[in-house]
C-alpha cells in the first residue's frame, strides 16, 4: 500500500530521528544536501544507516553500511549492490522504489515483514521499518540516498539474516511517500 501523506507516521523512534535530522538539513525548504551531512549529530542512529549512491543501470551500490546493518545481514555490505539483499523478484520494485525517491523527490518510510527461513524459523519474522531520503549533491543533482533499516521486532534467539540465508523476502505493510 502506498500512501502520499502530508507527514509522515513512524513506527520507530530512531527512524523518526533520523527523518527530523535529514528535515533540518533543508535550507529555505530545499533539497538536504550531502554536503550538510554530519554524522557526529546522529551517533546513535550510525549503526542503522546505509548511504546508497545511483548507478547509470538504474541500480544502487551501497557506499557506506552501519554496524547493525552488517550484523542484520551477517555480512560486510559496503561496495555491494543493493539487489544483492533482496529476492530476484523484490529487485524490480527495490528499483522502482528507489528511482521514485529520487525523481519524486520524495522521502520514504516503508513497514515490513521479512520472515525468517528454515527449520528453526518457521513462522517467525522480523518487522522492519525502513527510511530512504534523498540528498542532493554539489550540482544540485540527487545521486545519494541516506537510507536505514531499523528492526521494530525481532523473534527470540532471532538469527541474523546471513549469508546462509542468502537474499532476503519482504512483505511490505506500508509506504509512505512525501514530496520534499
Amino acid at each position: 500500500m502506498t500512501i502520499m501523506p502530508s507527514h509522515i507516521r513512524f513506527t520507530n523512534d530512531k527512524c523518526e530521528a533520523l527523518y527530523g535530522y535529514w528535515r533540518s538539513l533543508s535550507k529555505d525548504g530545499g533539497m538536504p544536501r550531502w554536503a550538510d551531512f554530519d554524522p557526529l549529530h546522529i551517533p546513535r542512529l550510525l549503526p542503522n544507516i546505509l548511504v546508497l549512491e545511483a548507478e547509470p543501470d538504474d541500480g544502487f551500490l551501497i557506499r557506506l553500511a552501519g554496524t547493525e546493518c552488517v550484523d542484520f545481514y551477517g555480512r560486510e555490505l559496503r561496495g555491494q549492490s543493493l539487489d544483492s539483499l533482496v529476492t530476484e523478484e523484490s529487485r524490480q520494485e527495490l528499483r522502482e522504489h528507489m528511482r521514485r525517491v529520487l525523481e519524486g523527490p520524495s522521502a520514504a518510510v516503508t513497514l515490513m515483514q521479512s520472515p525468517i527461513e528454515g527449520i528453526a524459523g518457521i513462522g517467525l519474522s522480523y518487522t522492519l521499518e525502513a527510511a530512504a531520503l534523498p540528498m542532493a549533491g554539489e550540482d544540485g543533482g540527487i545521486h545519494r540516498i541516506l537510507a536505514a533499516l531499523f528492526v521494530v521486532e525481532a523473534p527470540p534467539s532471532a538469527p541474523p539474516i546471513g549469508p546462509d540465508a542468502g537474499a532476503w523476502h519482504r512483505f511490505i505493510q506500508e509506504r509512505q511517500y512525501i514530496g520534499v
